[in-house]
């Protein structure tokens, strides 16, 4: 009789009859009564497997051929029975492939995109580390979300000197002494003031209330509102100087 060959093996030396390892285990020599396990979390990739590097990690682990298989990292995607690296999920970035960071808005990033040589992707409009920034002169950010910039974007620019200028203007007016109190159109701007704060805040508004908040933001200068990235580059200190 004939030893059995790598890969198959029986419980009985110098048995005719030889079976191939389960799908848990391999066996590396000829002539094995028993089969060796694949590491923890893993399985072989192929019938009757002759080497350890024939187990490949179980869905939801990741790791090299043969093991050891680690747990699948938060925000990442890991396929199983391949050695290639977590990929990131819609909603979450990544540099390295070891550590995802959810993105903010979750729309911009894409995660992981077949055919892409990236492992995280972003959305149109969206570049950077965490897709994080808008594409310069082609997308302004508007209410912490990258939107595409209207045609004749430089009459923003004059736009934005009328209404800065009516503001002022305003705010003289009022701080004059009078007989007559102004009240009411302080506290009417205090309260369009406050409520355009609310779009800071992380709640999926709908679409008519978040452009409530973008109007009432207007009385705070909001400079987002006239796309200044659309005319000229402009970083975040940039834009905080001016």
């Amino acid at each position: 009789c004939e030893a059995c060959p790598k890969g198959q093996f029986s419980q009985l030396p110098g048995a005719s009859a030889c079976q191939p390892c389960p799908a848990l285990s391999f066996t590396d020599t000829e002539g094995s009564t028993s089969c060796q396990q694949c590491a923890p979390n893993s399985r072989s990739s192929v019938k009757a497997a002759t080497a350890s590097s024939d187990c490949l990690c179980d869905e939801g682990f990741y790791g090299p051929a043969g093991g050891p298989c680690l747990p699948c990292p938060a925000g990442a995607l890991c396929v199983g029975m391949t050695t290639d690296p977590p990929r990131a999920m819609p909603g979450y970035w990544t540099a390295a492939g070891e550590e995802f960071l959810q993105c903010i808005p979750s729309e911009a990033c894409l995660g992981f995109v077949e055919g892409s040589s990236s492992n995280s992707s972003c959305h149109q409009g969206y570049v950077g580390q965490l897709c994080g920034s808008c594409i310069p002169l082609e997308y302004y950010r508007l209410d912490g979300v990258c939107r595409m910039c209207p045609e004749g974007a430089i009459f923003m620019w004059i736009l934005l000197v009328f209404v800065a200028f009516v503001v002022a203007a305003g705010l003289i007016a009022m701080s004059k002494p009078s007989d007559s109190k102004l009240y009411s159109p302080q506290i009417g701007i205090g309260f369009v003031q406050i409520v355009s704060l609310y779009a800071n805040l992380t709640v999926r508004w709908p679409p008519l209330v978040v452009s409530s908040f973008s109007y009432a933001s207007v009385v705070n200068l909001n400079l987002d509102l006239f796309s200044p990235e659309c005319s000229i580059q402009m970083d975040f200190w940039r834009k905080y100087a001016f």
